[in-house]
């Protein structure tokens, strides 16, 4: 998993999803539209619960959030999307919030970046230093805070990689014996 968005994407195939709600599937239905609302892969449980006519009260707990809205072509203007990577080659817990055309990712205790997608889709221009967008900035690393435990998360990680360092080490004895 990676933060930057040519891998955030999570596509949807509304051919799927019109077979589930109606039983029927032809090329008729199908009118490719890309949407600009950003989603996640965690989006796609509720929305097939949605389309299954699950009602909310029979449904465990789940983060994710229902995207038929979209199936109808109706945009969800300011939906916000997270995720988060705390191993896998990053050297620190990185945690991203996606609102609208905005995309800011905060390297724990590190760095930040600040992106308007629109302007840069390749994510060259980090914006998070620059006073006019201070206020986007302050919002979206609230969403991260209301979300995750950045402190905890990082602590355990580092405590989870010793531990597994140890038993390599450990392993590595028992082969060379």
């Amino acid at each position: 998993m990676y933060v930057h968005e040519g891998i955030q994407r999570a596509g949807l195939d509304r051919r799927h999803y019109i077979k589930l709600s109606t039983g029927l599937i032809s090329d008729s239905l199908w009118v490719p539209h890309v949407s600009t609302t950003p989603a996640s892969l965690i989006d796609r449980v509720p929305t097939i619960l949605d389309l299954a006519g699950v009602p909310a009260s029979d449904r465990l707990d789940m983060d994710g959030e229902s995207l038929t809205p979209l199936l109808n072509d109706k945009e969800m203007s300011n939906r916000v999307v997270d995720s988060e990577m705390h191993s896998e080659g990053v050297y620190t817990t990185c945690f991203m919030v996606r609102k609208g055309k905005v995309k800011y990712i905060d390297i724990h205790e590190h760095d930040e970046q600040l992106f308007d997608l629109e302007k840069d889709p390749e994510e060259w221009d980090n914006l998070a230093k620059r006073d006019e967008y201070a206020s986007i900035r302050k919002e979206l690393k609230t969403c991260i805070l209301s979300q995750f435990d950045p402190d905890r998360i990082e602590k355990e990680l580092r405590d989870s990689l010793q531990r597994r360092q140890l038993l390599m080490k450990a392993m590595q004895l028992f082969i060379d014996y």
